[in-house]
């Protein structure tokens, strides 16, 4: 609802016009009202409360108050029309009425004209003595608020304190855009980002900021119904939330209990501004408005302020000069313009109002007031009728040598600006929340907590103190659960480091704890303080425990059975083959075409051998002499060629099993990997970059690790913590690897005995981030403390000293792993080791200790005369005198008997 509709919506607001008259001692007060102020009477009542106040004070003077409407222009029957211009407003409402009153003073606030340039500073231009309620920069009007280059001056302080560099300015009218073209005019100066947003048109102002990215929102406005509507919306269209930080610029804004119960459920930062005013104040002055004070409009209490101001001025009058003013107020031009003679009087008083401490400097400037800083949210969102009292975090004063004096101590700040050391979760540290992961934190009872993380914060405190004037004593506490943190839907509660923050026990969580968008949506992070790359975790390959006999692998047990029997079948029938086919070599040599030792070539012993070297493609005595054997026997290569080449190219992946992780570079790789279970540690680093990863490649990994988990009913490549998924893979024998940040890893890898190795080349970077509560100034003070420590070069150095040094690693009585890995060790990665092939070697031993006893067993039996090659055997004698015989008839030749060519054995290679 946009603010043409500003006469039913805004609050009260009092354009009153004070018409002081010397008659005696009785002053005559006539008030104005202007289309906001004249609403309800309220303004009215609180002019009343006040003369009354007066009346009761100094009961010798008698003041009366006669209550004036502004001009109506003519309009439709009921339907007020005013002043569509400051020039209109001057003279067809205050100079009339000035000059029918015959008066002494004039107060004027803005809405007499609403959407006009400053009426209060053209007035105060023409008429003095005049109060100004609403910002009258630059006029002779005495101005109640703070001037405009005062807030300017406040704010930029305050911003520079947040370190906000990306924020939007939220203003209405004219006094409010000067405050959002000065800050624009510092953004240069600062590095800011700056953007400006008119709240004029809700709907408009609901889906810009909707839309922006940026959350950091300054909002002041030149009347303070219009902010408190801008508040109201944003509750109403979720904008005062977690991530957001609301800088309320306008002083005292009326916040309801209704509301700051809103904005606490909301979770928004709130940044809020209080004009110092002394204890029970409230109780000082009289009153029949019924809420309490914390929830007036601002201008309310100027308004009652004001009242208090020209009676304090009188008094001081009288007692200087024994009387009243009698000279009356006119509306002059700059050229014969002249002071009015309470006009010292004015600027010389000073006292403590329900505005806060009231004052004028030579140029009617207020002075000497200081406006408290409260930040925070939750419960930190304070509103009057809290329980616990909530301290403010900073002061901002006018005047430091006036707040010196009057609280008679040093001022603590080197500026205007006092922030102390942000508390959120304790009054008097900062509470930092971590967990134990080296390198980067390691608590031993040896050398205490040590590590990146610890000596990181040093550095940071550093920068906070040195740098930015802030306190930052803090305390390091570990959480015990050990984890980063888990979201429960049911309860809508977090665990670990992020059940801290967002509950407000800590105020920063100092961990490798990943920038994920499902936690930013519940705090804040800074700018990464480092990058990590991401490894897989493996056991080396040389310590991998194969099956022993995995070279037979290739070939299920089936195959091996069927071959088997294929052999036996294909021996038998080329044995009977050998023995009854007439063209075999048995029945040549029965016919003399062959000799005896031809005969035997296909017997059962040397038909197994011949089926035996074919089957390993080596050479044999004798082939086939039929065609029948012939055709067996090359049927027999062929099955025996398919066979071994079958082998021979399966046979490489069971022997490289235990590599394949080994050479793993990049996502694509994991996805292609069978053999070896996948898994993180809930919710680590890589565990939500993969979860929370929009690359399609990462994304297809996740789905693909979570959908194999699903099917087990348990997420069983998941382990809860390191040492238990370290565990795990040493005790896998290469059948599960871990994904997580390298440098853990490396210090988990260098610990005995030795057996792990990291891979995984750069396929994923993860960032770490300081977490913070949502909205708090942490976040953008952290950053800039951040960046610096990087422009230096600290950052790199802490991180080399950290991951270099062996103090680090958790040690244990076996001790440690010293060293780089050796150029063995690396190339066992790729390269077939002792540990790959031992089952062939056992194969070997296998068929060496075979031969053994089957050597045994044929010397003893030679000896003891078993078999027809022993020499007690009566067919061998019987042999050697036939053989002596046809030497001595042959004269020692070696031709056949009887001349017959019966030829050789033939002998075939492959």
């Amino acid at each position: 609802m946009g603010l043409g509709t500003v006469k039913m919506l805004l609050p009260l607001q009092m354009m009153t016009a004070l018409l002081v008259t010397a008659s005696a001692l009785e002053f005559s007060f006539e008030s104005f009202y202007g289309n906001i102020s004249d609403v309800d009477d309220e303004y009215k009542r609180i002019v009343d409360d006040a003369q009354r106040y007066v009346n009761i004070q100094y009961p010798q003077d008698n003041i009366k108050v006669t209550h004036f409407q502004a001009r109506v222009a003519p309009a439709p029957p009921n339907e007020k029309e005013f002043s569509t211009n400051s020039f209109q407003a001057l003279r067809l409402d205050v100079c009339p009425g000035i000059f029918s009153a015959s008066v002494q003073g004039l107060i004027v606030p803005n809405d007499l004209c609403y959407e006009c340039r400053s009426v209060g500073a053209m007035v105060g231009n023409a008429v003095n003595p005049t109060i100004a309620l609403d910002q009258a920069e630059g006029s002779r009007a005495f101005k109640m608020l703070p001037t405009t280059s005062e807030m300017v001056d406040m704010f930029v302080h305050l911003i520079n304190y947040t370190k906000w560099y990306d924020f939007i300015v939220l203003y209405d009218q004219d006094s409010g855009l000067d405050v959002a073209d000065a800050l624009m005019g510092y953004a240069d100066m600062y590095g800011w980002n700056v953007k400006m947003q008119k709240v004029t048109d809700h709907k408009l102002l609901t889906e810009t900021l909707k839309a922006s990215r940026v959350r950091n929102l300054l909002l002041y406005c030149e009347y303070q119904e219009n902010a408190m509507e801008v508040v109201r919306l944003a509750i109403e269209e979720d904008m005062m939330k977690d991530s957001y930080h609301w800088m309320l610029g306008n002083l005292n804004m009326p916040l309801t209990w209704d509301d700051v119960d809103k904005i606490r459920r909301g979770g928004a930062y709130i940044t809020r501004l209080q004009m110092l005013t002394k204890n029970n104040v409230a109780f000082d002055y009289t009153t029949q408005k019924a809420e309490p004070l914390d929830e007036w409009p601002y201008r309310l209490r100027l308004a009652y302020d004001s009242v208090l101001l020209f009676a304090h001025a009188l008094q001081r009058y009288k007692q200087r000069t024994g009387r009243f003013p009698t000279d009356r107020i006119f509306c002059q031009t700059m050229e014969d313009y002249t002071y009015s003679p309470m006009d010292p009087e004015l600027k010389s008083v000073s006292f403590e109002g329900l505005s806060g401490e009231v004052a004028f400097d030579e140029h009617a400037n207020r002075v000497n007031y200081t406006v408290d800083i409260y930040m925070g949210k939750g419960a930190t969102v304070y509103v009057h009728n809290d329980v616990e009292e909530v301290k403010p975090l900073g002061t901002w004063t006018q005047n430091i040598k006036h707040w010196e004096l009057k609280y008679g101590r040093q001022w603590p700040s080197k500026t205007r600006l006092y922030m102390g050391p942000f508390r959120n979760a304790e009054v008097y540290t900062i509470k930092i929340v971590s967990l134990e992961e080296p390198p980067y934190l390691l608590d031993d009872s040896r050398v205490g907590i040590q590590g990146f993380i610890p000596e990181f914060l040093v550095h940071l405190k550093r920068v906070m103190e040195e740098e930015l004037g802030h306190n930052f004593d803090y305390e390091l506490e570990l959480v015990s659960e050990g984890d980063y943190g888990r979201y429960d839907i049911v309860t809508n509660s977090w665990s670990g480091l992020m059940g801290r923050l967002v509950n407000g026990y800590a105020d920063i969580a100092a961990a490798p704890m990943a920038i994920t968008p499902h936690r930013d949506e519940y705090i804040d992070f800074t700018v990464p303080f480092i990058k990590s790359e991401l490894g897989v975790l493996i056991k080396h390959p040389s310590w991998i425990w194969e099956y022993p006999f995995a070279p037979v692998f290739p070939f299920r047990w089936d195959v091996w059975l069927v071959n088997l029997l294929a052999f036996v079948i294909v021996t038998v029938l080329m044995t009977l083959i050998g023995r009854f086919n007439s063209q075999e070599w048995s029945k040549a040599a029965e016919r003399g075409e062959a000799s005896q030792e031809q005969s035997e070539s296909f017997n059962v012993w040397n038909t197994f051998w011949f089926q035996v070297t074919t089957l390993f493609l080596q050479s044999y005595d004798s082939s086939p002499r039929s065609i029948t054997g012939r055709v067996l026997a090359a049927f027999w290569w062929f099955f025996c060629i398919v066979m071994v080449f079958l082998f021979l190219f399966n046979l490489t992946p069971f022997l490289t099993a235990s590599k394949s992780i080994g050479i793993v570079r990049d996502v694509g790789d994991l996805l292609d990997e069978t053999t070896v279970d996948v898994g993180f540690i809930k919710d680590s680093p890589a565990y939500d970059f993969f979860k929370y990863s929009f690359v399609e490649d990462y994304r297809r990994f996740w789905e693909y690790i979570h959908a194999a988990n699903a099917m087990y009913g348990d997420e069983t490549t998941i382990e809860v913590r390191v040492e238990e998924a370290v565990q795990r893979v040493r005790l896998s024998n290469g059948r599960y690897a871990l994904i997580h940040d390298k440098e853990v890893l490396k210090k988990e890898a260098a610990r005995w005995p030795c057996d792990l190795y990291i891979t995984g080349g750069h396929f994923a970077l993860v960032e770490y981030g300081l977490g913070v509560q949502s909205g708090s100034p942490l976040r953008d003070q952290l950053t800039y403390a951040v960046r610096r420590l990087q422009e230096t070069g600290i950052i790199d150095q802490i991180w080399k000293n950290n991951t270099d040094n062996p103090l680090w690693v958790e040690l244990n009585k076996e001790g440690t792993c010293q060293g780089e890995p050796s150029v063995w060790e690396i190339q066992g990665l790729y390269s077939l080791t002792s540990v790959d092939l031992k089952g062939l070697y056992f194969m070997l031993m296998l068929g060496m200790g075979f031969a053994v006893i089957i050597f045994i067993l044929e010397v003893l039996a030679y000896q003891l005369g078993f078999g027809s090659s022993s020499p007690g055997h009566v067919g061998n004698r019987q042999e050697m005198q036939n053989l002596r015989g046809s030497d001595r008839y042959t004269g020692g030749g070696g031709g056949p008997v009887g001349g017959a060519d019966v030829g050789g054995n033939e002998k075939m290679w492959i």
